[in-house]
């Protein structure tokens, strides 16, 4: 008997009940264009002199001179933050959640231990709380999401390496679907997008 894992994307949208108009950022300037949470991102300019600002939801997270923009300015995932240079307003751009990946096997045999390896490119370290959860198959309609149970969890800090982890075979013993989420303290997310979520075939 054996456990097939299926892809669940979850899919992240940001109400704004505010937006102030700018000139349109070019690709070039902004590197990457929308960076990620907690991301390494530069800024493109021959103004040495130059005072960046960056504001998060009309809040100011960050200010620096240098072309490299510190990671401390993207912990918050939104579609309303903004670029000044010198007080002057260059665009809005949003921020979109961390990068990382997740990787399980296709098939698991029952009763048998999982290997989950993840790939994060992140910026600053962050303790993070590696989770495998568990729901019956039979859940009443509507209470899907608010039936996932943690099973096992694990404590690691992540940042730019490739970690692997393994989940006992004690954990496998219930028919149900299983699933693998990262919650991140720095940024307030749990990663589900690119997490499996998988099914013991009965």
């Amino acid at each position: 008997m054996s456990i097939v894992f299926k892809i669940f994307p979850l899919f992240l949208f940001l109400l704004l009940s505010h937006r102030t108009k700018s000139v349109p950022l070019s690709p070039s300037i902004l590197k990457p264009s929308t960076p990620h949470a907690n991301s390494q991102a530069y800024v493109e300019t021959s103004n040495v002199t130059s005072q960046f600002t960056i504001y998060a939801s009309n809040i100011s997270s960050c200010r620096f001179k240098t072309a490299v923009i510190p990671c401390e300015c993207f912990l918050q995932i939104s579609n309303d933050y903004r670029l000044e240079e010198n007080g002057r307003l260059l665009s809005n751009f949003a921020v979109s959640p961390p990068n990382m990946r997740i990787f399980t096997p296709s098939t698991h045999e029952m009763l048998n231990e999982l290997t989950v390896h993840i790939i994060p490119k992140l910026c600053r370290e962050d303790l993070s709380d590696i989770q495998l959860e568990y729901r019956s198959f039979q859940v009443f309609p509507g209470e899907e999401e608010s039936s996932w149970k943690t099973v096992s969890a694990v404590a690691k800090t992540l940042k730019d390496t490739k970690t692997s982890l393994i989940f006992g075979c004690k954990h496998f013993s219930d028919p149900g679907y299983y699933r693998v989420s990262i919650r991140l303290s720095l940024v307030n997310y749990t990663v589900q997008v690119g997490a499996r979520d998988f099914s013991r075939d009965s």
